[in-house]
């Protein structure tokens, strides 16, 4: 069955955000403010919403109720990630670090105050970028949440939206190259040439596959179709663990713009990479401005990163600067080891 012929649902048509929750008043005390943020995501109607969808979408395409426990399982991780999200945190930070002799550029990543990510990987990845002779800025979040314009609060439970309010925290402070890393991967060689990307191209986007039907719930498809005028089911899906946009560059206006509404939507996160196939929809209108999204992985940056699958990492790593992979991802259990890698160089000279 098509995606466009399917049934609009009720809350669907009525413009419903399933992602609402009551954003709390301000505390004196900002941990407190995160803390009362979760509590307030977890009161709302979340869950429910989103069971609702699953419910039509069993109803729609006739699905057995073990296929449609599949798709939940295939889903359900990704789509409650902001639900899920743990704001507050013992050592909350924000903090902008000047690396070597600074620059426009400016690198961002963030960790959630769950532990699930070791924050020390943040300071690992400032060590290494210095020995690699960077010269610009890392700005990091631990727990907490961008809020750059006052508005982005709202949408703390859509999933992995904070990436590009991050981005733009960072361009707020006046760097025009920014560069989103995930704070589990390490640079391990020089990134100059993935900036001088930014700088050229005005983006950083490396593409993968073309989307598929099996990843996403139907109100998304239907609200993307809507709001980029594109079927998504045709497009390539950009990924983001590693992307970057040059903020001096005004179709980059337009683009977060686009961001914005989808974010007021909420349905168009319901898929199982919820960022990811939302900018992917966007650039894809947008590219005639960025002509760079039309390279399929430029052999200059084929190697750009290599995940640890935690089986013998240091043998992984050294791999990984053998083959000159610009970045090393960490795994669950590594990125708890950091110093048993020996990560961090001499500075060449």
């Amino acid at each position: 069955m098509s995606f466009y012929f399917t049934p609009m649902y009720l809350f669907f048509s009525l413009g419903i955000n399933p992602f609402l929750f009551e954003v709390p008043d301000e505390f004196a005390e900002e941990n407190k403010y995160y803390k009362q943020l979760e509590e307030n995501i977890q009161k709302a109607n979340i869950s429910t919403c989103i069971e609702s969808l699953f419910r039509e979408e069993k109803k729609n395409f006739e699905l057995t109720q073990k296929e449609l426990e599949e798709v939940k399982t295939h889903l359900s991780k990704r789509v409650f990630r902001g639900v899920d999200q743990k704001f507050s945190a013992d050592n909350l930070a924000k903090c902008l670090i000047k690396i070597n002799k600074g620059s426009s550029c400016c690198v961002v990543t963030t960790v959630d105050g769950s532990n699930l990510r070791n924050p020390e990987l943040i300071q690992q990845s400032i060590k290494n970028l210095e020995a690699l002779g960077f010269n610009g800025y890392f700005f990091y979040r631990i727990g907490g949440f961008p809020n750059p314009t006052g508005k982005e609060i709202r949408y703390a439970a859509v999933p992995y939206s904070f990436k590009i309010f991050l981005m733009l925290e960072a361009a707020k402070l006046g760097f025009s190259h920014v560069l989103w890393v995930d704070s589990r991967l390490i640079p391990i060689r020089s990134i100059d040439p993935i900036f001088d990307v930014i700088k050229k191209h005005h983006a950083f986007l490396i593409k993968d596959k073309v989307m598929v039907r099996a990843n996403f719930l139907s109100p998304a498809l239907e609200k993307l179709t809507e709001l980029t005028d594109l079927n998504p089911l045709i497009q390539y899906r950009i990924t983001t663990p590693i992307f970057g946009l040059d903020f001096s560059f005004a179709p980059t206006v337009q683009v977060v713009n686009s961001y914005y509404k989808c974010c007021e939507s909420g349905l168009p996160f319901l898929s199982v990479f919820p960022e990811e196939h939302v900018l992917s929809c966007i650039f894809s209108k947008y590219k005639n401005d960025f002509p760079y999204t039309d390279n399929l992985y430029p052999s200059k940056f084929k190697n750009l990163w290599l995940y640890d699958e935690d089986i013998s990492p240091k043998n992984s790593l050294k791999f990984a600067q053998k083959k000159q992979f610009f970045f090393f991802g960490l795994s669950n259990k590594s990125q708890f080891h950091l110093t048993d890698l020996f990560f961090q160089k001499k500075r060449c000279p």
